[in-house]
């Protein structure tokens, strides 16, 4: 009999640290969930913010005029003329900037520029729109 009661006990006690390992576990998912649903607002507002500041846009036009910049450097350097080298090099040049372009796009950084202006969004509002910092220090 002494057996059965030794062995019940252990199974108890098996039974109490699940509890208190999924008790645990819930307890840090509810948290993070509830973190992250803080942390929402401010993203929405900072993705709102770099739609009106048209940041898309603006890296677009900074690709370009890095690339006509090259180009015309290249043609005064004189790497750019009439000859096969010349083609080589052009089209090295374009497959380089289109890879930098491919990796430096919208859709690639999004989410980094998201983060960091919902970071500390009346950094970046101050200057433009400070009645927006009230918004989103509230």
């Amino acid at each position: 009999g002494r057996r059965n009661d030794n062995s019940n006990h252990r199974n108890e006690g098996g039974d109490r640290m699940r509890r208190i390992v999924t008790a645990t576990i819930i307890c840090t998912v509810v948290l993070v969930a509830i973190v992250r649903a803080e942390d929402i607002p401010k993203r929405a507002l900072a993705e709102q913010l770099l739609g009106a500041m048209e940041i898309q846009k603006t890296i677009e036009k900074s690709f370009d005029m890095v690339n006509q910049v090259m180009t015309a450097q290249m043609k005064q350097m004189g790497v750019f003329s009439d000859d096969a080298i010349s083609d080589k090099a052009q089209d090295v040049m374009q497959k380089t900037m289109d890879l930098v372009m491919k990796e430096m796009s919208w859709d690639k950084l999004k989410g980094d520029y998201i983060s960091i202006y919902a970071e500390n969004p009346c950094k970046f509002l101050k200057s433009k729109w400070p009645h927006l910092c009230l918004k989103y220090s509230n």
